[in-house]
């Protein structure tokens, strides 16, 4: 497979957060795959406190999924 590049905005050294918006991932091994790959390319993952929460068919309650959306773009600045 052909290795991909990143884009000029997100480098190395950064960090991706990875929160659960809508429902949730129903292979957990496929997220630790992604955040493997991630890490190996040189970032840091970090997830939201809620990112692996369930109620039925979505990934957690509304509330929930808010908090980690704003703890995201609160911690922007330090993200980089």
């Amino acid at each position: 497979m052909a290795e991909r590049q990143c884009s000029p905005q997100l480098q190395p050294g950064m960090t991706v957060g990875v929160i659960a918006l809508s429902s949730p991932s129903p292979e957990r091994v496929m997220v630790a795959r992604g955040t493997q790959r991630l890490e190996q390319r040189g970032f840091r993952v970090v997830f939201g406190a809620h990112a692996h929460d369930r109620r039925e068919y979505l990934a957690g309650n509304d509330d929930h999924r808010a908090h980690d959306i704003h703890g995201v773009a609160r911690a922007t600045p330090w993200m980089r």
